[in-house]
């Protein structure tokens, strides 16, 4: 009998602990459903299949899932089209290896609005170490991205902005170097032609006073107070100082031209070493009053012609010339022509002194309009300081260049390169000019009979320059024209 209560006794324990047990499981439950239910994160679990074995309602809500949702595919059709891969395979690899995953992917909602997920999975092992199946949570992190991505935004915009900032402060920085060196160039230019001006204003001022000077002397020895010696020393005085004042006038006219496009040239036939000779002829008279040994060198084989404007081909050499001569007292000046070794339709002529020479300083500023390689050769030798500009726009304009070699007291080397190609262009006429009728035959001390038997009408309509037609006159008897002189182009006499 006490073997039956006891059994009883031990039965209503067994029953009341499983009771217990049952209440305690019961109120875990109602505990841990009340956790997930109202956890701000969704829950689910899976088997090791990856098939939903539970979710909480806030895992719905992320994912528009139906409570009765058990199949993955019903979850992986919501994913984004551009993330479903990857985080299936990701997904697969976490349930072939038991291992914890983390993944941050797109869903598409039932409005195929996009929304940010993160998910934390990680295997149930059990004592035997063996995945039972996976449980994970599941974040809209939608806000955060958003945030992020703004943030971001916000920062490349604050870094595009400073970039702006500092390349604005470039750029005005850049800008105000180029207006002071604008500013500092047309300061120069300014000063350049103040002291182009200035040194006009003495040069053409001193022949015009040695001009009207010796002309009132002449007109006041009318009655023969002056010898013939004396006579033809004012004349020549007035001529000299009248070539040197149409010389600064032409070089003045000359770079306007230049500047202003309005200079062209010829295109023609000349002989190259007529035309040094008679450079060499022209300057020989300067040469010997500075006491110079001028001479020429030619170097065969050199072409009896080429293409070329005669009057500017003679125009640069006078110019080098007669700087090589202005610049060299008691020396020796050399022009020397021969062909380009690697281009034999160049040629080359070089004009080499012994004189003062150059800095390297002086060279940078030789071929710059208005000024000279140094001020005081200005005062001390004269000149328009055009001829050299002059000279090497008018090679570039004959297809050629011009360059120098000098050292300082060593003398210079200019070197004038001439591409004998034809040029592209039509030649014009050239007018004729009486002071080149010279023949060369009689050294250029005789004039030529070249219009003896010619009549010409000599019209001059300038009331401004009555003189020119006395002269003109003058110059074409001497040349053995017969001349008519009319003021005007009517025919009334």
């Amino acid at each position: 009998m006490q073997t039956s209560q006891s059994i009883l006794s031990t039965q209503r324990h067994l029953e009341q602990e499983r009771d217990e047990a049952l209440k305690a499981l019961s109120e875990s439950e109602s505990r841990f459903r009340a956790l997930t239910e109202f956890s701000p994160l969704g829950i689910y679990q899976t088997d090791c299949a990856g098939n939903y074995s539970y979710s909480n309602s806030r895992w719905q809500e992320i994912f528009w899932l139906p409570e009765d949702t058990t199949s993955r595919a019903d979850w992986n059709r919501i994913i984004h089209p551009d993330d479903r891969e990857s985080v299936l395979e990701e997904w697969q690899r976490s349930i072939q290896i038991s291992a914890e995953i983390t993944l941050d992917f797109r869903i598409l909602n039932p409005a195929d609005e996009s929304r940010h997920i993160r998910i934390l999975s990680r295997p149930m092992i059990t004592g035997e170490q063996k995945a039972v199946g996976f449980v994970a949570v599941a974040e809209d992190i939608t806000t955060r991205k958003q945030t992020e991505e703004k943030l971001q935004q916000m920062l490349e915009e604050a870094a595009d902005s400073h970039a702006r900032v500092q390349l604005q402060a470039l750029l005005l920085k850049k800008q105000n170097e180029d207006l002071e060196f604008a500013q500092a160039k047309a300061e120069v230019a300014n000063k350049s032609k103040s002291e182009f001006l200035a040194n006009m204003s003495h040069e053409i001022r001193t022949p015009l006073t040695a001009i009207l000077g010796f002309a009132d002397i002449l007109s006041d020895s009318c009655d023969g107070d002056l010898s013939v010696e004396e006579t033809r020393d004012c004349i020549d005085t007035i001529k000299r100082n009248g070539e040197h004042l149409l010389s600064l006038i032409n070089d003045i006219l000359d770079i306007s031209k230049i500047e202003a496009g309005k200079l062209f040239v010829e295109n023609i036939t000349v002989n190259p070493v007529s035309i040094v000779n008679e450079v060499i002829e022209l300057m020989q008279v300067k040469a010997q009053a500075n006491r110079v040994n001028l001479k020429v060198r030619l170097i065969a084989p050199l072409p009896p012609s080429i293409k070329s404007d005669p009057l500017r081909l003679r125009q640069i050499l006078v110019n080098i010339v007669g700087n090589a001569i202005k610049f060299t007292e008691n020396g020796h000046v050399t022009v020397r022509v021969e062909r380009d070794a690697l281009e034999p339709a160049t040629l080359v002529f070089s004009v080499i002194d012994d004189g003062i020479g150059m800095s390297d300083e002086q060279m940078t500023r030789l071929f710059l309009a208005f000024e000279q390689a140094d001020t005081s050769t200005t005062r001390k030798f004269g000149g328009s300081g055009l001829g050299l500009r002059i000279s090497q726009r008018l090679a570039e304009m004959l297809n050629g260049s011009i360059t120098v070699q000098s050292e300082l007291g060593a003398g210079s080397v200019f070197t004038l390169i001439l591409n004998g190609e034809a040029q592209k262009k039509e030649p014009r006429k050239s007018p004729v000019v009486f002071s080149e009728l010279i023949d060369s035959s009689t050294g250029g001390k005789e004039p030529v009979n070249s219009l003896q038997g010619v009549r010409v009408l000599l019209a001059e309509d300038n009331p401004d320059n009555p003189g020119n037609q006395p002269v003109v006159a003058l110059c074409l008897r001497m040349v053995g024209a017969e001349v008519s002189v009319v003021n005007d182009g009517a025919m009334d006499h």
